[in-house]
């Protein structure tokens, strides 16, 4: 180990997204001027390259004697918080999955960055070489100009690196490093909104008009007065030129600025209120059992017992006591019908994460979420990892749905399992909902029944049992749950 020399913590260990599967973080040195913190991202050299990383810690020893330095800080503000940091190391450790995938998966959509290499060709370039392999590289190179190695490689078949390198050493091309352009990113849009108030604008529009009927800007300064601000390709549909507005904003009647526009599947929804239930005695024995032990639950009641107000009631306590919470459903069960569900209860504070959106819907939804407007995220099983902070709430319904297993990519998780370290980590209650649990909670559940496990409150014993998760087993991937 090297020794610290002068200042505090002056390593860092760094997730790098090299696409190999690494399963440990790479210590950098942290330069002068640069103060990462954890889950912050950084680009940091690898090799040849320079590639995108999360910082994991920092540290004040190096394993090794040199070490090189983080070239620069990739965002501001840390991504991910010291909790999904560590089930990032639970979920690499428990299912053999690379580190950086397992990080991958808390990230924003379209967060990560792949490493890239271009190919240009030379303004002069030489005679052609001999090699027929050659040749062809450099009439495709010619042809489309700088181009991704992969579309070479579809294009002339397979090209190595040291082959390009020796072109490049040759000077019939060259070769450059750098990553790909994130594919998640936020959209803008450019407004225009009314600088004035809107009876001096109708006074001005009508002015406008004496002189001239057909006057475009008139036509601007009705349709601001009337809304007062309007997406710029509305002004566009009334006519409006890039000169009009620049008048009308030179002479104080309008500004023009970017706004971001909000993308996910409840744009354009609306819900109407609706108050909560009165749950019966059976549902409020179990609610109110849960809400007050904390820990981690089963809630056993057969189809139309109402597990989904049980759901519901616990929702709001945890958001009442200024939590967020998730609720997993499986994939087919997330149809309009459920987000009206929890909508009409909870619309303004809903995000809506499953595999049906787009990059830039769960690129926004997850934004929403890490900025606190969004403090119930309902989703299939990815929405496990989504930024809510302080967590204090999971639900997991029909928990013996085979859709909770992650089959591919990397990491080939349980949601069960990672829902139940995630609680772990956060402090977070745990309630696991269905009609027919999955064999291996009911075998537990037996298991432990016949071994003395606590049992729940007498009010919640019939059509609906809430069974607590004996607390030895909280901290295990694995549910142990007692008799009712």
């Amino acid at each position: 180990m090297t020794p610290v020399d002068e200042g505090p913590l002056p390593f860092a260990e760094v997730a790098v997204n090299t696409g190999q599967p690494a399963r440990r973080g790479f210590t950098y040195a942290v330069p002068p001027g640069l103060d990462p913190r954890p889950g912050q991202a950084v680009f940091v050299p690898f090799g040849p390259r320079v590639l995108q990383g999360i910082v994991l810690a920092r540290t004040g020893a190096s394993p090794v004697a040199e070490v090189r330095a983080i070239a620069a800080v990739a965002d501001p503000e840390a991504v991910l918080d010291g909790e999904h940091l560590e089930l990032a190391r639970w979920l690499s450790d428990t299912y053999l999955a690379p580190l950086w995938d397992c990080i991958a998966v808390s990230l924003p959509q379209g967060y990560g960055q792949k490493a890239v290499t271009m190919v240009s060709p030379v303004e002069i370039p030489p005679l052609l070489p001999v090699y027929p392999e050659d040749q062809r590289i450099l009439r495709h190179i010619a042809e489309h100009g700088r181009v991704t190695l992969e579309s070479l490689r579809e294009a002339v078949g397979n090209v190595t690196v040291p082959r390009l390198e020796r072109l490049q050493r040759d000077g019939h091309l060259t070769v450059v490093q750098g990553l790909a352009r994130p594919a998640g990113r936020p959209r803008f849009e450019r407004r225009v909104a009314l600088a004035r108030t809107a009876e001096e604008a109708r006074a001005e529009a009508l002015a406008m008009r004496e002189k001239s009927p057909r006057s475009v800007a008139a036509r601007v300064l009705a349709l601001l007065a009337e809304h007062g601000d309007v997406a710029l390709a509305e002004t566009r549909e009334a006519g409006a030129a890039p000169g009009h507005l620049a008048g009308l904003e030179r002479d104080g009647w309008l500004r023009q600025y970017e706004a971001r526009v909000e993308r996910g599947p409840l744009a354009g929804m609306r819900f109407d209120a609706r108050p909560p239930l009165v749950l019966t005695l059976e549902q409020q024995a179990a609610a109110d059992t849960i809400a007050a032990d904390g820990g981690a639950w089963l809630l056993h009641g057969v189809t139309g017992s109402g597990k989904t107000e049980v759901y519901l009631d616990l929702v709001q306590r945890t958001l009442d006591a200024g939590k967020s919470a998730i609720v997993l459903v499986p994939e087919i069960s997330l149809t309009p019908q459920a987000i009206r569900r929890y909508g009409e209860r909870f619309g303004e504070t809903l995000a809506v994460f499953h595999s049906g959106l787009g990059t830039g819907e769960l690129y926004d939804q997850w934004y929403a979420v890490k900025s606190g407007k969004a403090r119930l995220v309902l989703g299939s099983r990815s929405a496990l990892f989504a930024p809510a902070t302080p967590l204090g709430l999971v639900v997991m319904d029909e928990e013996h749905e085979w859709t909770y297993k992650q089959e591919s990519p990397q990491p080939r998780y349980h949601a069960r399992e990672t829902a139940a370290e995630l609680c772990r980590l956060t402090g977070a209650t745990l309630v696991l909902g269905s009609a027919t649990p999955d064999v291996v909670t009911y075998h537990d559940l037996r298991k432990s029944a016949r071994s003395g496990g606590s049992s729940s409150r007498d009010g919640c014993r019939r059509a609906m049992t809430a069974r607590r998760a004996r607390a030895g087993c909280r901290a295990s991937p694995w549910w142990t749950c007692a008799s009712s």
